[in-house]
This record gives C-alpha cells, sequence and structure tokens, in this order.
C-alpha cells in the first residue's frame, strides 16, 4: 500500500468547471502500490468508475490516468503541487469536457494496513476473531472495502443456535484482528443477513436484518432504522445503482424495495452541526410512461417507477424566523418558490412538481423543460444552492418526454372519461 508520504495517492476533493457551463464535484482516490503502479476510481454524482490505468511522476507532479465511465473511457490529466491539484478531462466520445481543482483530505490513521485512510477517525485496536465469535457461526456476507486496502466487513448469522442476536464485525488488517460493529443496534433487530459498504461513502454501512433495514453513517458506531414505508420483514442483500444512487433491498416478503440514498451519503458531521443545511437533489429522469391497453384480469408483477418529481431535503439544527426554497434556471431565473413544511429543528423533505408557478388564473403552472436547475434555501437571511438536473428517457433520446408525458395524461384522462360514462349508462 502507498506510504503516507506518497505525494499523490490519498482522497482528492475536486470542484470542476464544465466548458458548457454548470458546476460540480467528484472524488478522485489514488492509490499507488509498491512499484509504483496508479490505482483508483472516481465517485460523482453522474457516475462511479474505476482507473483502468495510470501513470504519476514524482519529478514534474504530472498525474495521467484512465477512467472507465457510463459511455466510454475518460481521459484525466492532472499537475500536483503539495496538496493541491489542477487538471482536466476529456471522454473518448467527446461529450465531456471540463476543468477542475482538487486538494487532497487531510490522512487519517487507524491499525493496520490501510486502517484509516478512508473513514473517520483513528480507530481503537482490534482484537483477536475469538473474541467476538465463542462458536461456528453462519457467514452470511463478507465484503471487502472498495475504499482501504485490508478492510472487510463480516455479517454472521446464530440463528441456528437459538440465537437471534446480531453479530457485525469489521477488520482493518486483512482478517488479523477484528473490532465489533454492533455499536446501539438493538437486538431486536434479528439476525443480521446482509452488511455492505455504500458505493461512494466509506463511513455509510447498510444492514439488512431479520426484521428490517438499517443504516449507519460512522461505520457502526451508531444504527438507524430506514423505516420509510419498508413493513417488518427479513431484507437478506443489497444492490447499488452506480449512477442513480438508489438502494434496492430484496427482502423475504415485500420483493424488492428502492430508496434514493443520496441524502444519506451527504449526512456528514459538519452538515449535521451547521446551523442549515441543502442537501444536494437527486437528478431527476422522466421515463417514458407505458400506455394503457386496458385490463385482462390478469395480475402484472412489476414495480412503481420514481415519480416525476425532484425530492429536496434540507436540516436544521434550531429553530428558524424566516425561509424560503426557490427552484431556479442556472442564470438565477425564478422557476417557482416552494413553501418550507417546517421551520423546526430536524430533516425535512420537499416535493417539487417539475412544474413552474402557474399564471394568475391558472391552477397548474408548465411544466419545466428539460435541462439544469437549481435549488436555492434561504435561512434567515442566509442562503445555500445546489444543482440538479432533468432528463428524459435514455431508451428513448428521440422522444420530446414532456410531450410525451403530457399526451400520455391526456389520453388517460379521456380514457377515464369514457369508462365514467359506461359504467353511468349501465
Amino acid at each position: 500500500t502507498s506510504a503516507p508520504s506518497d505525494p499523490v495517492a490519498g482522497t482528492w476533493k475536486a470542484r470542476i468547471k464544465a466548458e458548457g457551463g454548470g458546476e460540480g464535484t467528484f472524488d478522485l482516490i489514488v492509490e499507488r502500490n509498491r512499484e509504483g503502479r496508479v490505482g483508483g476510481r472516481v465517485t460523482s454524482d453522474a457516475f462511479t468508475g474505476p482507473v483502468t490505468s495510470g501513470s504519476f511522476d514524482a519529478a514534474t507532479g504530472e498525474l495521467k490516468i484512465t477512467i472507465e465511465g457510463p459511455t466510454g473511457a475518460v481521459r484525466l490529466e492532472g499537475k500536483v503541487e503539495g496538496e493541491s491539484m489542477t487538471g482536466s478531462a476529456q471522454s473518448e466520445d467527446g461529450r465531456l469536457s471540463l476543468t477542475f481543482e482538487a486538494r487532497r483530505e487531510p490522512a487519517r490513521t487507524g491499525r493496520g494496513q490501510g486502517g484509516g485512510r478512508a473513514g473517520t477517525e483513528a480507530l481503537p485496536p482490534g482484537k483477536p476473531l475469538g473474541a467476538f465469535i465463542a462458536r461456528p457461526l453462519t457467514v452470511s456476507t463478507l465484503e471487502a472495502s472498495r475504499f482501504a486496502p485490508g478492510r472487510v466487513y463480516a455479517a454472521l448469522d446464530a440463528h441456528r443456535s437459538d440465537d437471534d442476536a446480531p453479530y457485525l464485525i469489521a477488520s482493518e488488517d486483512y482478517g488479523r484482528t477484528w473490532r465489533d460493529l454492533r455499536g446501539d443496534l438493538p437486538a431486536s433487530a434479528g439476525s443480521a443477513r446482509a452488511l455492505r459498504e455504500d458505493l461512494r461513502r466509506a463511513d455509510v454501512l447498510y444492514l439488512g436484518t431479520e426484521f428490517g433495514c438499517w443504516v449507519s453513517v460512522n461505520r457502526g458506531r451508531n444504527w438507524v432504522r430506514l423505516n420509510s414505508n419498508l413493513p417488518t420483514v427479513a431484507v437478506h442483500d443489497f444492490a447499488q445503482h452506480p449512477t442513480m444512487g438508489e438502494l434496492v433491498a430484496a427482502t423475504h416478503g415485500r420483493s424488492l424495495w428502492i430508496l434514493d440514498v443520496s441524502p444519506i451519503r451527504q449526512l456528514t458531521a459538519e452538515a449535521l452541526a451547521a446551523p442549515f443545511t441543502l442537501y444536494k437533489p437527486s437528478n431527476v429522469m422522466i421515463l417514458r410512461p407505458a400506455p394503457a391497453n386496458g385490463s385482462s384480469g390478469a395480475r402484472v408483477f412489476r414495480g412503481q417507477n420514481p415519480a416525476g418529481s425532484a425530492t429536496i431535503h434540507y436540516s436544521l439544527t434550531a429553530a428558524a424566523k424566516e425561509g424560503s426554497l426557490k427552484i431556479t434556471e442556472p442564470d438565477g431565473t425564478l422557476v417557482r418558490e416552494l413553501k418550507l413544511p417546517s421551520m423546526e429543528p430536524g430533516m425535512h423533505t420537499v416535493t417539487w412538481d417539475l412544474r413552474r408557478a402557474p399564471a394568475r388564473g391558472q391552477q397548474a403552472g408548465a411544466r419545466a423543460a428539460i435541462g439544469a436547475y437549481r435549488a436555492v434555501l434561504t435561512i434567515d437571511g442566509k442562503e445555500q444552492g445546489q444543482t440538479f438536473s432533468i432528463s428524459g428517457d435514455p431508451d428513448f433520446p428521440s422522444v420530446n418526454p414532456i410531450a410525451e408525458l403530457e399526451e400520455y395524461e391526456r389520453s388517460e384522462s379521456e380514457r377515464r372519461q369514457r369508462d365514467m360514462q359506461f359504467f353511468d349508462t349501465k
């Protein structure tokens, strides 16, 4: 693994400026082995991709890497000067071209190889496996970390020994020593079925148990149940969408359950300690609606598509006196002003139906066009903004999603009216 004094290894927090306008951020995780070979990954709201090849010249500070992007290879070149880096990135298909500035996160230390370079604070010393496991148990999942060499997570199941408690452990030194991850997880959570690390944040863990789904944003010290609309069912495993920020839970009793975890990934200690925080909304994709062809009486087993709306989260650490949330275009033109549901401490959610402010005498405004938008939260005179976008169905790039959706809604309304007239004549 890379030495702490390595001039390029570590996590670089980058701010980008695209040539066509718009800003954003990404994390560049650079790793070098003893032979100097460069590896790592890039994570952003758009995609997560591995470094497939790369080189670093310590004499000049020049970093050159190739990243596997969602539509092909992306070539990134950077100039490292101490803890700062400047550079550019271009995709092979020409659709992406940007420049960026980045700073390296301070190194964190922990026990064992790769102990804490990607994670929270320094970890307590590990213990032999026997300190946690007194008898043979079934291994439910074994997960190698994406962020730190030598880190591995294990979920163990003891229900066959008449023990329904969850057993969760992690190692930072390739399994030589371990530490307990149960934290404040109650015994009533049931036996552990799956423990998975988040694709984007090393501190975020997802746990499936016999009686539900749990999340930790500090690598196992504290756990919170994800009970948005998930009933009490066994959660056997998880899948994470590489670009859409969605967690898919495989349950025993309610099939697949999908949750947008973008706000969870942003629950850092800094965000929760700030007087108020506006979290970056997930990008909205308008999927092409399937036409209704009547009912044959047969049961159709299919999931529900995401709602055609933008979900915006914000948190307050103290009660506020005044506040507003505005949706604007990138140049600041007002699109819609939304009412805040609460000014009290806590996490709150606002939903935008992707419509502009209604004209005088109208009940609903026109639909917002495909493109980039900005959410602007103002609390007691102070402002925060986050960007997001609305896009169409990637499977039908030539279709105008706004016109298609409006036509679908008109046809559905007419169909319902015909059905009502039919039954009224009976």
